[in-house]
């Protein structure tokens, strides 16, 4: 079963499909970084993308009580984000690889429209 895993994922070109996403999830991310009063930090790897949430930038003040709030939203509009961190205050998505270009797009847009 590994064998067959490892060659669907080859098939599929997987490992270049998770930068595409994350070049993609990175755009909206850094762009929430830097607009967002509630963004402290956007971080990540592949398509593996976290938001650190601030209560205040200067600060730098966790707000766990929002994540928590953002996470029902997230998951009242279909869309599954994680919470993270040992504070409780970054919020993380890991789209699946095999992700449509259209589901990932209307997905970022769910998430940058509830950011603010």
């Amino acid at each position: 079963a590994a064998k067959a895993t490892l060659e669907e994922m080859k098939r599929l070109n997987l490992p270049a499909r998770a930068r595409k996403i994350g070049v993609e999830i990175e755009k909206v991310f850094k762009n929430l970084e830097a607009a967002s009063p509630r963004v402290g930090q956007a971080r990540g790897l592949g398509a593996m993308w976290a938001l650190e949430i601030v209560k205040n930038k200067k600060t730098r003040e966790p707000d766990a009580k929002f994540v928590k709030k953002f996470i029902r939203k997230m998951f009242d509009s279909n869309l599954m984000i994680l919470g993270a961190g040992i504070l409780g205050n970054d919020l993380r998505v890991l789209p699946p690889l095999t992700i449509s270009e259209s589901d990932l797009k209307k997905g970022l847009k769910i998430i940058n429209s509830f950011i603010y």
